[in-house]
């Protein structure tokens, strides 16, 4: 079961996770892309984005809503990010979360959140 600081995510309906080099690329001037200078100065992130639903009372959607939305704030601190597939726990910022509600179903609460692996 997938959680983010001991929260359970509930019902995680997608998983996208990727890591991106930052590559910084110049071409050289009269060259094909074969003479492209390609340098790594930035590193390494990695994005995790997760969709997913909840389940419950009003009670029960307005806490998983609360419980995120207090993590999100001007002095975020890194969380562990455990994933139902991936074997290795992350930590990350959650760098957004949005949410999902229709009146049509006031039992389900949708949401999805993009988290970035981070060392601070």
């Amino acid at each position: 079961m997938a959680t983010y600081n001991n929260i359970s995510l509930e019902n995680v309906r997608s998983e996208e996770n990727g890591k991106s080099a930052n590559l910084f690329s110049t071409p050289l001037p009269a060259t094909d892309s074969s003479g492209t200078i390609a340098l790594d100065l930035f590193g390494v992130t990695r994005t995790i984005n997760i969709t997913g639903d909840v389940t419950g009372a009003t009670a029960t959607l307005q806490t998983f809503i609360n419980n995120f939305e207090s993590l999100v704030n001007g002095s975020q601190t890194k969380k562990t990010f455990v994933s139902s597939l991936h074997d290795t726990n992350k930590s990350c910022l959650i760098n957004s979360f949005r949410w999902n509600y229709s009146a049509g179903n006031p039992r389900i609460l949708n949401y999805t959140m993009e988290l970035i692996e981070s060392s601070v």
